[in-house]
């Protein structure tokens, strides 16, 4: 009988952001960790991609086979060091050329070596009601006649460092594994290689197809499919932290920081509070229901007194590893999800528009009304056929002059750290400070030639300032002002904050009420 965790009441409103976060088995359980993922000791010699060993799974399919696999791959350092992963085939008749390989990468799943989406993939409880990576990903693919090699990453499975959202080892992982299943004898191969990954695995996929040349130029890679990716790693740090709001994803930070702690050895005490070097170590032991659970009812500011966007060298290491939008080896498919409360719309499209600027052919399909997870799903069927385009090396279809022109999607009023004063004329209303704030990204998007050219669009920092609005008549209409900074005053929402210079860190601007209309942008210059 298999041990299995206590299971316990979770809110709605947390399974739904758990939903959204992509994970393969966020269900509280997770099977124990078996004799198969301790490796050697000592670790025989072996080339990236060498199998170290191999045992054949049960899978609910009929058609589908599968294998456990440990396999030789390389740390930060270079170091030699045992990963794990899955392989899935689909069962005979093959093609007698052989199969398409596609390297999966998976999404968020926690640090604990317990979170490995090979340890049991087929065996979780609720899988069916739920997320099953190998359900909803592996299982779909392998039907459509790939083969497919799915890594754990460093440190889930075979314990060592966490990998998360370090680029460098997700995408040494992510071809070692596509090196380990050309070794593998069990299935016949042919020389077509993809890569797909969501969330996190968005990341791992876009930084194998930035290192792949360096890493593996042996491997001839056909097509790189992006799924709601992780590609601007401080929209997403900003989106959780500075609002300062209890939060579900609050842990998901704390994962962020653990992983690269570990990794890079960066200076707790640069950004954490006492309690949070206190909690720290919490996200190393769960799985990332647990990891969540243990962060989600406190302020960020109770782990965090510094933002590490803005703090070096925790900036250093962000920069570091976040994804370059630079000519890859080929081809690639972006999908995202329009409802998407994880990776803003607007933070992929930028992504998309840096990868088009670099000469990629980029097919970009964004999906109305699509959160985080239901990407996966709704992507699928335009995914196949894109892969099987490429397979018979048609020309690769682009839409960099259509797709990436949009403005971007607005943020959502909540997303924005905003006061009403009532010191004005007037005193403005909730609704119609909602009506301006959903309009207020656009325009400024139209704007963007009076902000700075250097940094990211202002559209897309918005969750960084603060928002002031007050009444005022002018000509005799009614006019909300609009005064934003992102800098901290401690008495920023009751009195008036105004700075003669600092650059577009200041803005302000006015919106007439009976138009709907905003005018008289002033961004502040630099002393």
């Amino acid at each position: 009988m298999k041990t299995r965790r206590a299971l316990f009441f979770i809110p709605l409103g947390f399974l739904f952001i758990l939903c959204a976060l992509g994970l393969a088995a966020w269900n509280a359980v997770n099977p124990p960790v078996t004799a198969f993922y301790t490796p050697p000791n000592p670790l025989p010699p072996g080339n990236p991609g060498n199998i170290i060993k191999t045992e054949k799974i049960q899978t609910n399919y009929a058609n589908v086979q599968a294998w456990r696999v440990m396999y030789h791959s390389r740390d930060v350092n270079g170091n030699d060091t045992a990963i794990t992963g899955i392989f899935a085939a689909p069962l005979a008749p093959l093609p007698t050329d052989g199969l398409p390989l596609l390297a999966v990468a998976h999404g968020t799943e926690g640090l604990a070596p317990q979170c490995a989406p090979s340890l049991d993939p087929w065996s979780l409880p609720f899988a069916q009601e739920f997320f099953s990576f190998p359900d909803a990903v592996v299982v779909p693919f392998v039907q459509a006649g790939y083969a497919v090699a799915a890594t754990d990453y460093q440190g889930l499975g075979a314990a060592n460092h966490s990998s998360f959202l370090i680029g460098s080892i997700e995408a040494q992982n992510v071809l070692d594994s596509i090196r380990a299943l050309r070794n593998f004898d069990a299935v016949k191969l042919n020389d077509q290689t993809f890569v797909w990954g969501h969330s996190q695995g968005g990341h791992a996929a876009a930084f194998t197809a930035q290192l792949a040349s360096d890493i593996a130029p042996e491997i001839p890679l056909h097509g790189i499919v992006l799924n709601a990716p992780a590609t601007r790693l401080e929209d997403l740090v900003n989106t959780i932290l500075v609002p300062d709001k209890p939060s579900a994803l609050t842990g998901v930070a704390m994962m962020v920081a653990g992983s690269w702690q570990q990794t890079y050895r960066l200076p707790l005490d640069g950004v954490f509070t006492p309690k949070g070097i206190q909690d720290l170590p919490r996200v190393y032991q769960e799985c990332i229901l647990g990891t969540i659970a243990a962060f989600n009812a406190d302020k960020p500011s109770t782990y965090y007194f510094s933002n590490p966007t803005t703090t070096s060298p925790w900036r250093d290491t962000m920069l570091l590893n976040t994804p370059s939008g630079v000519l890859y080896p080929a081809p690639v498919f972006v999908a995202q999800g329009e409802g998407d409360p994880i990776i803003a719309p607007q933070t992929t499209r930028a992504f998309v528009e840096q990868l088009c600027a670099a000469g990629n052919a980029v097919q970009f399909h964004l999906y109305p009304n699509v959160d985080h997870l239901g990407a996966i799903a709704a992507s699928r069927a335009d995914v196949l056929a894109w892969l099987a385009a490429r397979a018979k090396n048609e020309p690769a279809p682009s839409n960099c002059t259509t797709q990436v022109t949009m403005s971007p999607t607005p943020l959502p009023p909540s997303a924005l750290q905003s006061v009403i004063l009532s010191d004005g004329a007037f005193t403005p209303d909730n609704a119609t400070v909602a009506a301006l704030e959903k309009e207020l990204p656009n325009f400024l998007a139209q704007n963007q030639k009076q902000f700075h050219a250097q940094k990211a669009p202002i559209a897309e920092r918005l969750v960084q300032y603060k928002f002031q609005y007050w009444g005022e008549i002018e000509n005799g209409k009614r006019v909300i002002f609009v005064n934003a900074f992102c800098a901290n005053f401690d008495d920023w929402k009751t009195r008036r904050v105004f700075v003669l210079d600092g650059g577009d860190c200041f803005f302000n601007l006015k919106y007439d009420i009976d138009s709907g209309t905003f005018f008289d942008l002033q961004v502040n210059g630099e002393a």
